[in-house]
């Protein structure tokens, strides 16, 4: 009889000591995932914070009239956001930053018209346009970005037609 309680006291020691050894290699390996995650937010905040920092320069640039180095500035900002959605797992956060993007762009179209290079603004949001990685709900801000172009250039035909687009396509997404 005492030999089977020694026996059933081992056996539960032995158990416990396993599974205790067992636990072990696990949480290491918890740690390193919480670690990783930790690292990818640290990332992401970083790009963030240097989002803000070229978005600023660029407003300061413009406020100094000095267009071309405002859109160098929106220009680095863009990769970011690249980097941001490659990262980021949760499908509607990565569409408001693929539409942040899409804002970007457009302000750089805004700076190209404002530095009186119209063509090139044109030729940079057509770009948009023709590239198909615009979302469908950026559409209507392009057209509206279109038309001041073609009424700046005063062919008011083809700048109505451009607001009429953007009043369809906003008329079908609100739908």
């Amino acid at each position: 009889m005492k030999n089977l309680f020694l026996m059933i006291i081992l056996t539960v020691l032995i158990f416990s000591l396993t599974c205790t050894a067992e636990a072990q290699k696990f949480k290491p390996q918890g740690e390193k995932k919480e670690k990783g995650n930790h690292e990818l937010m640290q990332k992401i905040h970083g790009y963030m914070q240097m989002g803000d920092a070229y978005r600023r320069l660029a407003k300061l640039s413009e406020k100094k009239e000095d267009y071309k180095k405002a859109i160098g500035y929106l220009n680095e900002l863009l990769p970011l956001f690249d980097k941001v959605t490659s990262i980021i797992k949760h499908e509607e956060k990565k569409k408001h930053f693929e539409m942040e993007k899409v804002d970007v762009q457009m302000r750089i179209g805004e700076l190209y018209l404002k530095s009186g290079q119209e063509d090139k603004a044109k030729q940079y949001i057509e770009g948009l346009l023709s590239s198909g990685k615009v979302p469908e709900r950026a559409l209507p801000s392009i057209y509206l970005k279109l038309s001041k172009y073609y009424e700046k250039k005063n062919d008011l035909e083809k700048a109505e037609e451009m607001l009429l687009k953007s009043l369809a396509i906003s008329k079908k997404i609100m739908k």
